[in-house]
């Protein structure tokens, strides 16, 4: 998203600033949606950590939490975005580099994270190629991201309306743009692909308001709902108009429509969320 914000010319700055602060916002709701846990892979506790990749880092809040956790790891986080946090642990360092590029780290990982990085790679099983090139035998792998269109369970998000068709118009864009962004449901047989094992994909769903009536699942709708809602223009924006040709006003007005269905609690929809991960083999022929 900061890649394709950055080439939009007028208010580009606030849109920024306001694409920081949800990637910050959706990093509580990861923690919320794992138990406080940083990731979910299974790497055993006796596995040590030596270096630890962050694959577009954003605002690099996991990585310096990571860091935090593990005092004895080496922690790198690579994105585009030039963010400097005003406070990063010594175990950190931030590179801005490309990741479609030729990696050219000369030590590899034990861990390989990325999050919420739909439409940001041109191809995901060459991501997933270089991650297992620089993977150390052994070592893990996991990505998270969501996958729209935006759905429902009992049929109050009808393919008809405004929520639908936004995810779905998201996606036709992206496609026109020469980015795919409902990519996660093949991150599974990707990773496959690339040669990793004991590859296991788990779906999360983030209702898309309060609501459930789960404590826990309607604490989620709320800052699902104000992480998409607040930031909807900005999400919207450059695939609506370069993708699609909208104008503005047109886009104003779908975008008033997708907002009152989002804060409809009568619609009981989801955002779905793949978290994947896998293991380079112990032993590699």
């Amino acid at each position: 998203m900061y890649e394709i914000l950055a080439n939009m010319g007028q208010n580009t700055l606030s849109l920024i600033e306001e694409e920081n602060d949800r990637l910050d916002l959706q990093h509580h709701m990861f923690l919320l949606t794992f138990g406080a846990k940083l990731f979910t892979a299974p790497i055993p506790k006796d596995q040590l950590l030596h270096r630890v990749l962050d694959a577009g880092t954003g605002t690099r809040i996991w990585a310096i939490d990571f860091a935090d956790e593990y005092p004895q790891t080496q922690v790198i986080g690579v994105d585009l975005s030039p963010i400097q946090p005003s406070f990063a642990p010594p175990n950190l360092k931030f590179e801005i580099d490309d990741i479609e590029e030729p990696w050219t780290f000369t030590t590899k990982f034990d861990f390989i994270y990325s999050r919420m990085m739909i439409g940001s790679l041109g191809s995901w099983p060459k991501y997933f190629e270089k991650a297992y090139e620089n993977l150390n035998p052994g070592g893990w792998i996991e990505a998270a991201d969501i996958c729209v269109p935006h759905r429902s369970d009992d049929g109050t998000l009808p393919l008809n309306s405004a929520t639908y068709k936004w995810g779905a118009l998201c996606i036709e864009s992206a496609q026109n743009l020469g980015r795919s962004i409902d990519s996660a449901g093949l991150y599974k047989e990707q990773m496959i692909a690339a040669g990793f094992k004991n590859v296991v994909e788990v779906v999360w769903k983030w209702p898309t308001n309060r609501w459930p009536k789960d404590h826990k699942m309607k604490e989620l709708g709320m800052w699902y709902h104000e992480n998409v809602t607040r930031s909807l223009y900005g999400l919207s924006v450059a695939l609506f108009t370069r993708g699609l040709g909208w104008t503005l006003a047109e886009l104003e007005l779908f975008l008033a429509d997708v907002r009152k269905e989002m804060s409809d609690t009568r619609i009981h929809a989801w955002g779905l969320i793949y978290v994947v991960y896998g293991q380079k083999p112990k032993s590699v022929a």
